[in-house]
């Protein structure tokens, strides 16, 4: 074996190393049911480069804020989208502040989409095959 073959199996070692942290991180992230939580990731991680730390990490967050999204769902459903808040004697209505947070975890997941909306237009449609069209337009 030859220095070059050592170093892409340690390429590959990594790529996968780094894509099992990756699921680990999601798994651990939240309530988001686990076989969700698995198809997402296992989707995600088919349309980015593995080796590429910057991403792997976009994966992992974009899965967080999934996450962070259902649990945020949760606690309003938990509580009711107006809960009651004291102000000295009287108690007055609010909108349930996890509402707004959801607002801005859902923003978030909009702008990462268009990043990996990006890589599903740009990967060929067969998986199995290249992608010849640039040769035959």
């Amino acid at each position: 074996m030859n220095l070059q073959d050592i170093i892409i199996d340690i390429d590959y070692f990594l790529s996968i190393n780094q894509e099992n942290s990756v699921k680990n991180n999601v798994k651990k992230s939240g309530n988001v049911k686990s076989s969700e939580a698995n198809a997402l990731s296992k989707e995600l991680l088919s349309l980015i480069d593995k080796n590429s730390p910057s991403e792997l990490e976009k994966v992992y967050r974009y899965c967080s804020l999934v996450s962070n999204f259902e649990n945020l769902s949760k606690a309003i459903d938990k509580a009711g989208v107006m809960i009651l808040v004291s102000s000295g004697e009287n108690e007055i209505k609010k909108p349930h502040p996890a509402i707004a947070e959801k607002v801005k975890v859902n923003a978030a997941l909009i702008k990462l989409d268009e990043f990996f909306e990006e890589k599903r237009t740009s990967k060929p449609k067969n998986s199995g095959e290249k992608d010849w069209s640039k040769f035959t337009k």
